[in-house]
């Protein structure tokens, strides 16, 4: 009787260590440890229970007879009790390795995105501040190649600037020793040619005016006052101009006079102008 219950002890005493081996073989998987943790404790019952079936049913008769015996049980039954309380503090123990474990990985985690995290803002950082330079690099290399096309424009434009200054002075100086010698008096001299010229046609133009006025023959009706008036004062003016002069010439010859005097004044007004051209220049 002692063996039989001496080896169902040993038993479960067996199957308690082989699932505390095994809940300590997979400390990483609390799940894993529970259930065998659960069976194990499963186990231990059914073999308490199978046991005390057993000797009650073997020794009905000195259940309550024999004090050893109620002792054994008492002993048994402890046993069982404090191997259930070792089996639990150990699950417990456990669950508090299994959740200090997964906490733990959880901060780690947490820690390894953050790094990522601050890796990522870093190299953000980077490539702004790479393109940021880029940019700059490119503006002022953009900004020195405008300032040169603008200094080379302004170089161009000077020299065009002074090769056309080059070119209007060489041409003045090409007419200054192209163009003749006139001294002062030469051309105060014509000058005065010219304006006795001019007064020469002048006159001639209203002597033949004058004579053109007596040859017509007179009209039949008086003329207006304003012919009449500007008629007396052509009369006027060429009788007291050609009084110490021969008689007024013909038709023909009137026309050949007004032509020369236009004549003569064309020319004058021309060295005139030459004249004062010169002077200019």
């Amino acid at each position: 009787m002692h063996i039989f219950l001496s080896a169902a002890a040993a038993s479960a005493v067996g199957a308690v260590v082989v699932a505390a081996a095994a809940a300590r073989e997979q400390r990483r998987t609390a799940a894993a440890a529970a259930a065998a943790a659960a069976a194990a404790a499963a186990a231990a019952a059914a073999a308490g229970t199978a046991t005390a079936a057993a000797a009650k049913e073997a020794h009905k008769d000195h259940y309550y007879t024999h004090p050893q015996l109620q002792q054994q049980q008492q002993q048994q039954q402890q046993q069982q009790k404090q191997q259930q309380q070792h089996h639990h503090q150990q699950q417990q123990h456990h669950q508090q390795q299994h959740h200090h474990h997964h906490c733990h990985h959880l901060q780690q985690q947490q820690q390894q995105q953050q790094q990522q995290q601050q890796q990522q803002q870093q190299q953000q950082q980077q490539q702004q501040q790479q393109q940021q330079h880029h940019h700059q690099h490119q503006h002022q290399h953009q900004q020195q190649q405008q300032q040169h096309h603008n200094q080379q424009q302004q170089q161009q434009q000077q020299q065009q600037q002074q090769q056309q200054q080059e070119q209007q002075q060489q041409q003045q100086q090409r007419k200054h020793t192209q163009r003749p010698l006139v001294y002062p008096s030469t051309v105060s001299a014509a000058t005065t040619t010219a304006a006795a010229a001019t007064e020469a046609a002048a006159t001639a133009s209203l002597s033949a005016a004058a004579a053109s006025s007596a040859a017509a023959p007179p009209p039949s009706l008086p003329p207006p006052p304003a012919t009449a008036a500007a008629t007396a004062a052509a009369t006027a003016t060429a009788a007291a101009t050609a009084a110490p002069q021969p008689p007024p010439p013909s038709a023909s010859t009137s026309a050949a006079a007004a032509t020369a005097a236009a004549a003569a004044a064309g020319a004058a007004g021309y060295f005139t102008f030459m004249c004062s051209l010169l002077q200019i220049l």
